[in-house]
């Protein structure tokens, strides 16, 4: 009786070039989900007074310097790092409700 032998060639997908994306938290990302709990909550004393972009930049994005800190981090290890911009549709998102 003959017993096959396993072969040596590796079945593996060649590795191609291609395109991973990270999202980070925001350094204040607990806040901003009060924040928009208290926006969107009626009764709530902040209801329906919504932040200014610039202003939700300031209070809850990263800085330019730790946005360059992760920038010099990740091109050190041969990546590129690219940030989406304040009016970025993906700078701040989270499930929406609906009415009732």
């Amino acid at each position: 009786m003959q017993v096959d032998q396993p072969s040596a060639t590796c079945l593996a997908p060649v590795p191609t070039s291609g395109e991973v994306t990270f999202y980070l938290s925001l350094p204040g990302s607990t806040g901003l989900c009060d924040a928009a709990a208290k926006v969107a909550t009626p009764g709530e004393s902040n209801y329906r007074h919504f932040s200014s972009l610039a202003a939700a930049a300031r209070q809850f994005g990263a800085t330019d310097t730790q946005i360059n800190t992760i920038a010099k981090s990740v091109h050190t290890l041969g990546l590129q790092f690219a940030a989406d911009s304040p009016v970025s549709p993906h700078a701040a998102c989270g499930p929406a409700g609906g009415r009732n």
